[in-house]
């Protein structure tokens, strides 16, 4: 039996081993990614579900063998107060793990999103396996609490060993720990798990599990069992080895277990210590005393900040603590104002003061589809969405230095059902570039009149092609088109900006497949002059980069980026920073950081597709916005990250070392701003000032910075 329990298990780990993670990764990758994921999913449903049916099997052939064991059976000394009281000390202790399996668990399932393991399906399949580990600890601490109720002893047995884990997972964190939290922490966990396994011991033995020892001395012989005497020859006289007839001697009584509280008032100074020192130790770390003042990553400035713009510590001008809103938020600046825009409302800040000089709620239930990154002199350009549906069809001109609308204009026919499905707008000298239903459009920024709308590229059916995407850059606008049912290629047209007149029709190459054999590609116009499209498939995730050299299509290798797991970065399109050199920012795994997470941004040659130099950040989930303007020869960022918060940076499109430039200092005492910038922000640059806003809404702030 004991063979078969054992054969058992190993079978049952391994389901269960193979199975969450499959399971749950498989089911999260055939949900975001491609349908192919549903077989590892129902393939590790399959383990599991073996994995469970055998850790059943094994239980009942436990209960089986352990009735032969007098440790699961009822104690005989149960009608003792002393064993009754070890017991209900074991149970209390036992409980203790349950409240801790189910902690771990729910903590691992919080810190999930901080780590990303829910976008991506391979963390997630990891999480989900290792929140199974402490909640299954919770329930194998659970089952013995019944038991020890009833004074069974085999119950405190059990807790030693789960608490032996605990005692594990400690010693993994004294020695393996990054920094001095981790290290006290494991250490708090280390004394608890070995006081609670101490007095465990104590309460089997009171509870009669174990007999208590006594040290052996020199002199000690060892006690023989006691044999009855046998009738002799003659009967059972008193000369026949029989004083007492037939009855054997009388057999000692071992003394009832002492009643003690020490063991109860052990148990709470350690749940003490446990809540007192943990409580201890996390506002330590909140108020910085111990870790959270202190980067986890290399924030030095470069000794070539300076050269680039970016040296020194940039005190704030202003900072701003605001109540949460509705987003997505976006930062916009002028020459004398910044505006923060979250939903359908706009504020604008002076970007010297930081006062608060208008607000713009539009209560005519219009939704903003996209807002043009940058101004021309005083007009902030938005790109509307009228009604109910996907109509993004009107265009609004606002005053930034007033906030006051000064023109509105449809930019969509009356029989367009659907706007652009990747909304922009952007401005292009006097010019503003957007698209409607089925092609770009041109108006007038001053005055919002439009100047010309592109010509449709057509099916073979004769029926217009809906636009996906557009993009302005040197007296170019590129339009893609989504490809009709049964296509697998995007279209594409290219036009002039001042005439409106079609210049190319670029043929994409063909989009990549899925492994379900699906492949209807949508093209996203990264740069138009120029040309880079980055091009992907239905249910493939990350898009395949493309720029066109002559009438040449060169892939852009983003197989030879460092790091694993590389995606595109969802808050931060590429840059088209010269005609050689296309910068794009990608996120990677990476298990060194504390998050997980890190930005490598890229540099690739538009010519040969090749990677010129890349930078790994070093940043905790680290956010990048790539800033205009700056000395030429360089793209321009502000980085953020949860510990180190915003710094600038400077990448030169020359290739060398990415540059350090000064960390921007925010007061923490002032609505902890400081770790409200930790993540997503967006920001922009307008009179000397760096205008950022948090990826919450809650925080605004103003730095100096070289001009635009």
């Amino acid at each position: 039996m004991l063979a078969k329990v054992q054969s058992l298990s190993k079978m049952a780990v391994l389901g269960v081993l193979f199975g969450v993670p499959l399971s749950f990764g498989g089911a999260h990758y055939g949900i975001t990614q491609k349908p192919a994921g549903f077989i590892a999913a129902l393939i590790g449903a399959v383990l599991l579900l073996g994995g469970v049916l055998g850790f059943v099997r094994v239980s009942a052939l436990r209960r089986q063998l352990r009735a032969h064991m007098p440790e699961a059976q009822r104690s005989p000394v149960a009608h003792l107060a002393s064993a009754r009281k070890a017991a209900t000390l074991a149970a209390y202790l036992n409980g203790l793990l349950v409240l801790l399996g189910l902690a771990g668990g729910g903590w691992l399932l919080v810190m999930g999103g901080e780590w990303g393991a829910y976008e991506n399906s391979f963390g997630f399949g990891a999480l989900m396996m290792g929140v199974v580990l402490p909640l299954g600890l919770a329930l194998a601490a659970g089952t013995t609490i019944p038991d020890l109720l009833r004074v069974v002893p085999a119950g405190a047995r059990t807790g030693q060993a789960l608490y032996g884990v605990f005692t594990l997972v400690a010693t993994l964190m004294i020695v393996r720990g990054d920094g001095i939290l981790a290290k006290a922490v494991g250490g708090v966990i280390a004394l608890v798990a070995l006081g609670a396994i101490k007095l465990l011991g104590r309460c089997m033995r009171q509870m009669g599990g174990l007999p208590a020892r006594a040290p052996a001395g020199p002199s000690q012989q060892p006690q023989q069992p006691y044999v009855p005497p046998q009738p002799g020859p003659y009967g059972n006289g008193p000369y026949n080895n029989a004083p007492y007839g037939n009855q054997p001697y009388p057999q000692p009584q071992p003394p009832a277990p002492p009643r003690s509280r020490g063991g109860l008032i052990t148990a709470l100074v350690l749940v003490l210590l446990l809540v007192v020192g943990g409580g201890g130790f996390y506002y330590a770390h909140h108020t910085g005393l111990i870790g959270g003042s202190e980067p986890s990553t290399d924030v030095t400035e470069s000794a070539q900040a300076a050269q680039f713009g970016i040296g020194g510590e940039r005190k704030p001008l202003w900072t701003g603590v605001i109540g949460q809103s509705q987003g997505p938020f976006r930062a916009v600046a002028g020459d004398r104002v910044g505006v923060r825009i979250a939903g359908n409302v706009l504020w604008g800040y002076d970007l010297k003061s930081g006062r608060k000089v208008w607000e713009l709620s539009d209560d005519r239930g219009h939704e903003i589809c996209a807002v043009a990154p940058t101004t021309q002199g005083n007009l902030l350009a938005m790109l509307v969405r009228q009604g109910g549906g996907d109509r993004c069809g009107a265009v609004s001109g606002i005053d930034v230095n007033t906030g006051k609308e000064l023109w509105s204009r449809a930019v969509m026919k009356d029989d367009e059902q659907q706007g652009m499905r990747q909304p922009e707008i952007a401005f292009a000298g006097d010019s503003i570039v957007t698209a409607g239903g089925a092609g770009p459009v041109v108006l007038d920024a001053r005055s919002g009149k439009v100047r010309w709308s592109g010509a449709a590229q057509r099916n073979q059916d004769g029926e217009a092609l809906a636009v996906a995407h557009v993009k302005v850059r040197g007296g170019r606008v590129v339009a893609s088109y989504v490809p009709e049912l049964g296509a697998d290629t995007p279209k594409l047209q290219v036009f002039d900006l001042r005439s409106g007149k079609v210049l190319d029709r670029p043929e994409l190459p063909e989009a990549p497949k899925t492994v379900d054999g699906g492949k209807r590609g949508h093209a996203r116009i990264m740069g138009a002059e120029p040309l880079v499209v980055a091009v992907d498939s239905d249910g493939m995730r990350d898009p395949v980069y493309y720029s066109r050299s002559g009438k040449k299509w060169v892939p852009l290798r983003t197989a030879d980026v460092q790091g694993k797991s590389i995606r595109k970065h969802e808050e931060q399109d590429g840059v088209v920073a010269d005609d050689t050199t296309y910068v794009q920012a990608f996120k990677t795994d990476d298990m060194t950081l504390d998050v997980g997470f890190d930005t490598v941004v890229v540099g690739f040659d538009l010519k040969t597709g090749a990677v010129r130099w890349q930078h790994a950040l070093k940043r905790d989930s680290s956010e990048i916005r790539f800033l205009p303007g700056g000395p030429r020869g360089s793209v321009r960022a502000v980085v953020s990250a949860y510990y180190t918060g915003l710094q600038l940076y400077a990448f030169p499109l020359a290739g060398g070392e990415a540059v350090r430039g000064g960390r921007l200092a925010l007061d923490s005492d002032d609505g902890d701003s400081t770790s409200a910038f930790g993540g997503t922000f967006d920001a922009a640059v307008g009179a000397g000032t760096l205008f950022a806003v948090n990826g919450l809404g809650t925080a605004v702030a103003g730095f100096p910075v070289g001009e635009k």
